[in-house]
């Protein structure tokens, strides 16, 4: 073979596993961002599961607060909860796979704010007996007991989606790592065989 051919021949065995290795390693960064915004979300929809279940307890507070004292003052919170329930669901419903859970909480807490509403009507119409016999029966205590268990289950859903996404973004990580280190190392490697193969080409006539 001429020299340019042979030089050519050993640019193309350094260079194409290179480019290969490239491609690989590119593929792989793109996996592990697609991971770290899925990781984001998932973050993001913790947090707002965590700001529902504040607004929950405000409800509950506002109502305990007003049927001990009958003073509108302490409706506040659960007024400035109410407008925020639904733009808080809506924001865990963009993650993917916990729509139906969202479903049944968003179900559990309307059914909770439709019975505080309806109680206290009843002790504004008088029928304060009747709201203590509701109270003392256990009755509120049992549907808010069934919300945080739902609040519990959604949350350790989205905390293994987190650990699993965090496991593979670490391995991704490790990989990316190696596979560009071997592929600088296999490109020096090759390249020192296919210098010293053309200088004996050149040298050895």
């Amino acid at each position: 073979l001429r020299i340019q051919q042979k030089v050519w021949g050993i640019l193309l065995l350094v260079f194409l596993p290179l480019i290969a290795a490239l491609a690989g390693h590119v593929t792989l960064l793109d996996r592990l961002q697609s991971l770290q915004q899925q990781h984001h979300q998932v973050v993001l929809a913790r947090e707002q599961v965590h700001i529902l279940r504040r607004l929950t307890v405000d409800i509950e507070d506002a109502f305990r607060g007003y049927l001990l004292t009958r003073q509108d003052v302490f409706l506040t919170p659960m007024k400035d909860a109410e407008p925020k329930l639904k733009p808080t669901l809506d924001r865990i419903v963009s993650l993917p796979g916990l729509d139906v859970n969202i479903q049944v909480i968003e179900g559990r807490i309307n059914r909770l704010l439709r019975s505080k509403h309806e109680l206290l009507d009843r002790v504004r119409a008088g029928h304060l007996d009747e709201v203590l016999q509701y109270v003392q029966s256990g009755q509120g205590i049992a549907l808010s007991d069934e919300l945080r268990e739902h609040f519990r289950v959604l949350e350790d859903r989205i905390v293994g989606q987190m650990v699993g996404m965090q496991t593979n973004q670490l391995w991704l990580a490790q990989l990316a790592f190696w596979g560009l280190v071997f592929a600088v190392a296999g490109t020096v490697g090759l390249g020192l065989i296919g210098a010293r193969l053309l200088a004996r080409s050149i040298t050895d006539p």
